[in-house]
Parts: structure tokens; C-alpha cells; sequence
């Protein structure tokens, strides 16, 4: 840091330097008794405690594992419109019957003959099934979607009726054409109020 005044020109210069190389330097300049020398106490630095300075060294690593945990959450799943995996659906069907037709032409040739193309046949009727049984799978969907929404369903309109209900769920892993999930939604609610309308009855007339 340099101070300047009126008549004079004031710097401090840190760490370990000789009087006698600072005054070889400023010689050239001016003269030699011009040159004063005071020693300046620097207060210690305070160092972080070991805690703090964790957390905040941990804190970006904890937030960038987070936005890597965000993107790998967005990248393992995209938005699909169902008109277009009924057609991918349609297109495979399609491809399974083509394969169905050729394969049974191909049952008609000699396997002496024709071994390699028989061999291909076969294989080419695998592929055929493992790509129809992954398409199909697009439209599976989990029961849990169904179950989910009756915990609250129960427990809103037993307050309601005033009556002691334990729901129990089994099959949530189970999984349906997303066209059947659809349809069975609003039946199986209808039963389940149902139940709890006129299957299910009140605590004094069930100790009665």
C-alpha cells in the first residue's frame, strides 16, 4: 500500500525484505539518509473454524450433486403422446404377422439346402417377439396409480360417516394396459364408497 503526502511518500511492503536491498533500490532516486524504516504489527489472520469451513467447502459440492441428481431424474424418462406409441403398437404388430408369414414359408424348404436362411428365420422370430413384448410394455402401468387416491378417499369419508376403517392395499405393483387403468378407475372407486356406505358398519351397532 502507498500513502503519499505533502512532502513525503509512505509504503508498506509485506513480508521479510532487507533495509539495505529496499535502500539499494531507492539510491538511484534519492538519497540514502532520505530513507526512514518502521516495522508495522499486522494483527493474525483469523482463520475459519475447521466446522464452518467444511460446510462451506461441502455446500457447492452438496448443490452440484443435487443439480446432477435433477438432470439424471430428467433424462430417464420423456413425454410421449399416445397416438404415436398406438401407432409404434401397430407398426410392430404388423412386423409380428410379416415374420409369422415368412416363417411358415420358410418351414417348407429344405433344412439341408437351406439351413442358414432357416436358422436366420428363427431368430429373426425372437427379435420379433422381444420388440412386441418391450412395446406393449410402453402402455403397462402400475395399479399403484389406482390405490393411490383411496387412503384419502377412505379416510375423508369414514370421518364422514363416523366409522373405523383399516384400508389395505395388495397388488399396488400390478400392471394393466393404460387404456384398462383408465376405465377401472371410476368402478372401483364407485365400490369402495360403496363398501364404506353399506359394507362397512357403525362402531356402537357393531359392538351391539
Amino acid at each position: 500500500d502507498v500513502v503519499k503526502g505533502a512532502d513525503s511518500l509512505s509504503a508498506i511492503l509485506p513480508g521479510d525484505i532487507a533495509e539495505d536491498d529496499i535502500t539499494a533500490v531507492l539510491c538511484f532516486v534519492i538519497e540514502a539518509d532520505q530513507i526512514t524504516f518502521e516495522t508495522v504489527e499486522v494483527s493474525p489472520k483469523i482463520s475459519t473454524p475447521p466446522v464452518l469451513k467444511l460446510a462451506a467447502e461441502q455446500a457447492p459440492t452438496g448443490r452440484v450433486e443435487r443439480e446432477k441428481t435433477t438432470r439424471s431424474n430428467e433424462s430417464t424418462s420423456i413425454r410421449v403422446a399416445v397416438e404415436k406409441v398406438d401407432q409404434l403398437i401397430n407398426l410392430v404388430g404388423e412386423l409380428v404377422i410379416t415374420q409369422s408369414m415368412l416363417a411358415q414359408r420358410s418351414s417348407e424348404l429344405d433344412p439341408v439346402n437351406h439351413g442358414d436362411l432357416i436358422t436366420s428365420m428363427g431368430q429373426l422370430q425372437r427379435n420379433a417377439r422381444d420388440l412386441q413384448e418391450s412395446v406393449m410394455s410402453i402402455r403397462m402401468m402400475p395399479m399403484e396409480y389406482v390405490f393411490s387416491r383411496y387412503p384419502r378417499l377412505v379416510r375423508d369419508l369414514a370421518g364422514k360417516l363416523g366409522k373405523q376403517v383399516e384400508l389395505t392395499l395388495v397388488g399396488s405393483s400390478t400392471e394393466l394396459d393404460k387404456s384398462l387403468i383408465e376405465r377401472i378407475i371410476d368402478p372401483l372407486t364407485h365400490l369402495v364408497r360403496n363398501s364404506l356406505d353399506h359394507g362397512i358398519e357403525l362402531p356402537e351397532k357393531r359392538l351391539a
